[in-house]
């Protein structure tokens, strides 16, 4: 016969509050991201030796690179742990990081000294997951404000 007590009982009872949908979507989201920095610093340099690319643009898309790819980092293990811990600081700070984001996936998009459709087309998948997390994000972070307002 084994003692049990009314904490444990409730502790084994508490349910996980951590978004599946998010979790997935910030797991691959984060493959998909560092398969983009890479064809994009490939497709950067591929433009510098064939098209009359100006040296201070290609400096600048190359930081400007590798600084999104710092803060699309941050973001994807913030959101992680934010959502695996329940924590929400840390899921809402990986929300706010989407708009830097956003803004460098924009101006890759538009404002690149030279576009090309495989630029597009990486982009607006990289759009879809942002939008993706977005959604997610939001639903997992009211869902923990929700359980916290009812204990």
């Amino acid at each position: 016969h084994v003692y049990c007590n009314k904490t444990d009982s409730l502790l084994r009872m508490r349910h996980r509050l951590s978004s599946l949908p998010l979790q997935v979507t910030l797991y691959f989201d984060g493959w998909y991201l560092a398969l983009l920095y890479l064809a994009e610093l490939a497709i950067i340099i591929y433009k510098a030796i064939v098209l009359p690319y100006p040296a201070r643009n290609l400096g600048a898309e190359i930081v400007l690179l590798f600084f999104l790819a710092l803060i699309d980092a941050v973001r994807i293990f913030l959101g992680a742990k934010g959502n695996l811990t329940e924590r929400r600081l840390a899921l809402l700070l990986s929300l706010l990081f989407i708009l830097p984001v956003f803004f460098g996936y924009l101006y890759l998009t538009l404002w690149q000294t030279y576009v090309l459709r495989v630029d597009l087309i990486l982009l607006i998948i990289a759009f879809v997951g942002l939008a993706l997390e977005l959604l997610f994000g939001i639903i997992a972070l009211w869902t923990f404000q929700r359980n916290d307002s009812l204990r």
